[in-house]
Parts: C-alpha cells; structure tokens; sequence
C-alpha cells in the first residue's frame, strides 16, 4: 500500500468543496457535497470505538465505509468488513482527537471539512482511480478518470503532527 498523505492541521487552500472530476463523482454518487458529508459524518459516529471512515472507490462506484481499530478497505471484507481503494479517510480514534474535544466527536467531524484541502484529495486520488479509471454513477453515468495521472490516498488525522 501506498504511503497516505497526511493533512495537517491547517492547510492553506482548506475547506470548500472538491471541484472538477471528484467533485463531479461525489455529487453524483450521493446527490450533493452535503449529502456526502452528512453521509460520511453517520458513517463517522457509527463506528464504535476506535477505527476509521473512508470514501471508497470500489467496483465502479464510490461509497462510504468504515473499519475498526487499524483495519482499511484494502484487506478485504473478510478482515475489514468493507473493500475498496481508499481515497480519503478520516482517523476517528478517540487519539485524534480528545485533546481538543475531549469526547466529542461529532464536533472534530464537523470541523474536519474546515482543513481538508480539496485539492490534495484529488491529486492524491489520482493514483486510485487511475488503477480503477471509471466511477460508475447511481444515476448511471460513467465519469472517466484515464487522464489521471498518480498520487496516493490522502489521510485526516487530527491528532497527527
């Protein structure tokens, strides 16, 4: 596996939406930028305990997922429950965390999308998608990633320095 990309605490062109062929697959696979993160922030909170929550490029599509403890989509359904490519992911153990929001993890969710450079998820994507060149839309479009090029997952962590 790929090293991730790990998002720091502050990045300068953070927040916003993701634009352009990423932009373009999350809008159409869960119907809004707001649907995807209401989506992934229930996907987030539902996990119990530690582990993590991931958009996922799997078989055509993207979905959301989420693993336990260091468990990731790559190992498979057999070991993680889900599979896919990781795009992006986001640590939900209490570590990354509770020093600045204790037990609350609804609201380092909710600040999450105040730092993710959009942009650095979509370059770092590049490499998923170019390894799976197609995302197959609820609606039925297929959107084509062949002129990607290669990058790796990006990862948020919090508590990560």
């Amino acid at each position: 596996m790929e090293p991730f990309v790990l998002l720091e605490n502050s990045c300068a062109k953070a927040g916003g939406t993701p634009s352009g062929k990423l932009g373009d697959a999350i809008n159409s696979s869960f119907g809004s930028f707001a649907d995807f993160q209401a989506k992934f922030e229930v996907a987030s909170l539902g996990r119990f305990g530690s582990g993590w929550a991931w958009l996922v490029s799997n078989g055509g599509k993207l979905e959301i997922v989420s693993t336990a403890n260091q468990d990731n989509p790559l190992m498979g359904k057999a070991i993680a429950g889900c599979e896919g490519k990781p795009i992006f992911g986001v640590d939900v153990w209490e570590h990354a965390y509770y020093l600045k929001y204790q037990n609350k993890r609804a609201d380092y969710l909710k600040a999450v999308w105040s730092v993710v450079d959009w942009n650095a998820v979509a370059k770092g994507s590049k490499q998923i998608q170019s390894a799976m060149n197609t995302i197959n839309t609820k609606d039925g479009t297929t959107i084509y990633f062949k002129d990607w090029g290669a990058g790796q997952p990006v990862v948020f962590s919090h508590g990560w320095h």
